[in-house]
């Protein structure tokens, strides 16, 4: 079998790799670093620092998702605690809420989901933060899930209707908009 070799800087293993919906191009990470963020051309196989072309400078340490169309990045900074949205069209970047930790897109590409605030159960969101009228609303408050501690990461089902929250343990939680 006959391998492309793209043209990538090589600063170390590469984490993370997510296609875009056109396939054109793929987004990947090196580290834990968020400026650490690249976008490579599957054609040219050519790879630009996504802080390099567009106005998202300032993450260190986190997760980032490319939205279902392929049009825009939410990066979540775990440094700072903040959500991050960068557009791979024209590279701007908007601070969407902080502090926040894990983050998922909608099936449909039109809402993004995130968990929202400091360590306590008593104090963490999950909330959801509409793109086309930047609302951001608070859809479960972890104190009212029996038995919830530590989160490690969730899942949002594919009708949107449903939420797993995994720790050392897998919470269900029907949501209700």
């Amino acid at each position: 079998v006959k391998a492309k070799l793209m043209e990538v800087p090589n600063y170390g293993d590469i984490d993370e790799v997510i296609w875009r919906k056109d396939e054109t191009e793929v987004v990947f990470s090196y580290g834990v670093e968020a400026s650490n963020l690249y976008v490579a051309d599957i054609e040219g196989g050519s790879g630009r620092r996504l802080s390099d072309v567009s106005d998202f400078k300032d993450a260190i340490g986190g997760g980032f998702s490319v939205s279902p169309d392929g049009t825009i990045i939410a990066i979540s900074d775990f440094q700072h605690a903040k959500l991050w949205l960068v557009s791979l069209g024209d590279g701007k970047a908007r601070l969407v809420d902080q502090p926040v930790t894990y983050v998922h897109w909608s099936n449909d590409g039109k809402t993004l989901y995130y968990d929202w605030g400091i360590t306590s159960a008593d104090l963490q969101e999950f909330r959801s933060y509409d793109i086309a009228s930047g609302k951001i609303s608070t859809l479960i408050i972890h104190s009212q899930i029996e038995d919830i501690y530590f989160l490690n990461d969730f899942a949002v089902s594919p009708n949107d209707d449903k939420v797993l929250f995994w720790g050392g343990w897998l919470r269900l939680v029907e949501l209700h908009k």
